[in-house]
């Protein structure tokens, strides 16, 4: 009881430079440092591929920083969270001063000889369960009642211990196989284990040795996938670095061009860069930590493997504690992803499109643990957007969809099979921000989408599969099929947001009349989940206010979730597609 107090949880071994945690149990100062540094690299890697890849005024204001978020460390037996000061980290834990002192005490004292107790002890015998000294040792333990009994250096392998039975004060020398613990024979016999499958401690191990080689294989698959992870986080760590300084270079020397107008957007695009470049770093440099600590725990239970397979119950402990690591090494591969350098682009030869697009920064999503790392893959650019044609369009127009994120929303329509394809009918930055154009170009009583993008980088829309009135006065539409979606600009994600239950009734409106004014509209939603105006007076009148018929994401702002802000858009283009 005594040396499982004094037993680190993590490293399974006796405390070096112990720290209380707030829910008093205890750790090892590196393996606190372990257990708060997979955390915070949990936290980041969760972070970074929801990381907004655009600069605008966010830019400028401050944020939280990322410290914040994994600024606490959780006790790896009862899960309870010790919050840490993000400034300090592990150095904010307290030592625990009388167990240190404790260990301290015990590690100088030295053991005598358990059989004369005049001289010291030199051999731990593991079947006496005592120490002995060298004289000792030659003079009577090497007789024939002690022949097959283990001896090893004083300190190197846990003495075995007898476990007694709390209810029958019998020593526990049977494995049960169903419930996998240690049993007295009173127990095997009269208790709710005289059903199962029972077993002598020394069968029960060699059953188990048949089965450990596939553990064993699989420690040795584990350390070659994290010696794979250490070499390949390191070279990309390089490389990140010089790819981020070379678009630092790029930045400097294209926003140097505009110095008078541009100055506030380079130190905003310069600090950002900075910054994300040094997140990045701590990733990595987080990643090697765990990957350092799981490699040295592998190695450990491989080197501990003869001496455990000499005893049937250090063998089972040893199984145990493969299983752990095993388990650990999977959890942690969940996170090994690999974040890269952002992109900068600038096209010089359109000024108006440069103004709009000078605080672009694109993040390429990091990737997930490879089986080899792919060099070439390292940086890939975001996919080109498509012309799309309708009947009358001009030759020149483009739309913001790609097929496949077209051919996503068909999916979404259920139109059956062959699923007929989206056509672009209207677009207002090419035929003018009218209702009488938009009007001219659509076929009422068609599947259509809305897509709107603002000048702020949001895409979304919505979708119904009976069309808009687009001449008689604001109404109501039932249509169960009607959905609403926001589009990422950057990842190209789509992100579909489905009717409430009981609100089939109110999915989408339209017509004239909007605001008690003149306005055209076409909606979603009871108080207006969206509402797009098409002509260029009322377009102010335009908004988002998603959760009132449709489905809104725990914790997200329905005024600001879908557009930004509620209304008073900044708008880039208004696109619309039919089935036809």
């Amino acid at each position: 009881m005594i040396a499982e107090e004094l037993t680190c949880p993590v490293c399974v071994d006796t405390f070096v430079n112990p720290v209380i945690l707030k829910c008093s149990h205890n750790l090892c100062l590196t393996c606190a440092e372990q257990v708060y540094s997979f955390r915070k690299l949990q936290s980041l890697q969760r972070i970074e591929p929801q990381k907004s890849s655009q600069v605008n005024d966010r830019a400028t204001s401050s944020s939280s920083s990322s410290a914040d978020v994994a600024a606490s460390i959780k006790c790896p037996v009862c899960s309870a969270l010790t919050p840490l000061n993000p400034e300090k980290g592990i150095k904010d834990l307290t030592e625990n001063l009388v167990l240190r002192n404790v260990l301290q005490e015990i590690a100088s004292g030295s053991r005598q000889c358990g059989c004369c107790s005049k001289s010291l002890a030199v051999k731990d015998c593991i079947e006496c369960k005592a120490s002995f000294c060298s004289d000792c040792l030659d003079s009577w333990h090497t007789g024939a009642a002690f022949r097959g009994h283990q001896t090893t250096a004083m300190g190197t392998c846990k003495m075995k211990k007898s476990k007694t039975c709390g209810k029958h004060g019998e020593e526990m020398k049977i494995f049960c196989m169903d419930d996998q613990v240690l049993i007295c024979s009173h127990c095997a016999l009269f208790s709710a284990h005289k059903t199962h499958t029972c077993l002598p401690l020394s069968e029960a191990a060699e059953s188990m040795k048949k089965s450990s080689e596939d553990l064993v294989w699989s420690v040795e698959r584990e350390q070659s996938q994290l010696i794979n992870v250490q070499e390949m986080s390191s070279s990309l760590s390089r490389q990140v670095q010089e790819d981020t300084t070379k678009v630092l270079d790029e930045v400097e020397r294209n926003l140097n061009c505009l110095i008078g107008v541009l100055e506030s957007r380079r130190d905003a695009l310069v600090k950002m860069l900075k910054s994300d470049m040094k997140e990045k770093e701590e990733i990595f440099a987080l990643q090697g930590i765990t990957v350092s600590h799981l490699l040295s725990q592998a190695d450990k239970l491989r080197k501990a493997e003869q001496d455990a397979a000499a005893d049937p119950e250090c063998y089972l402990s040893w199984t145990d504690d493969i299983k752990r690591f095993l388990k650990s090494a999977k959890e942690a591969s969940s996170f090994w992803k690999f974040p890269k350098a952002p992109l900068f682009t600038m096209d010089l030869d359109e000024n108006k499109k440069l103004l709009e697009a000078l605080g672009m920064l694109t993040f390429p999503v990091p990737d997930e643990l490879p089986q080899r790392p792919p060099r070439e893959d390292f940086v890939a650019p975001p996919p080109k957007r498509e012309a799309q044609a309708h009947p009358g369009a001009p030759s020149n127009r483009r739309s913001f969809l790609n097929e496949a994120e077209k051919q996503q929303l068909v999916q979404w329509m259920e139109l059956g099979s062959p699923s007929p394809p989206l056509q672009l009918v209207f677009q207002a930055a090419n035929d003018g921000f009218t209702f009488a154009n938009f009007r001219a170009q659509y076929q009422k009583g068609k599947p259509s989408v809305c897509v709107v993008s603002l000048k702020n980088g949001f895409i979304f829309g919505g979708y119904t599969s009976v069309g808009w009135n687009v001449s008689d006065p604001v109404c109501f539409t039932k249509d169960p099929k009607a959905f609403l979606f926001r589009l990422s600009r950057y990842t190209r994600k789509l992100t579909r947001f489905k009717l409430l239950e009981g609100h089939t009734d109110l999915a989408t409106w339209s017509g004239r009349g909007y605001h008690s004014s003149d306005a055209h509209v076409v909606a979603w939603g009871q108080n207006c989940d969206l509402a797009v105006c098409f002509d260029q007076a009322s377009l102010a009148l335009s908004c988002s206010n998603l959760g009132e018929s449709y489905k809104l994401p725990d914790g997200a702002d329905p005024r600001t979730f879908l557009a930004g802000s509620y209304s008073n858009w900044s708008f880039e283009d208004i696109e619309v597609y039919q089935v036809l």
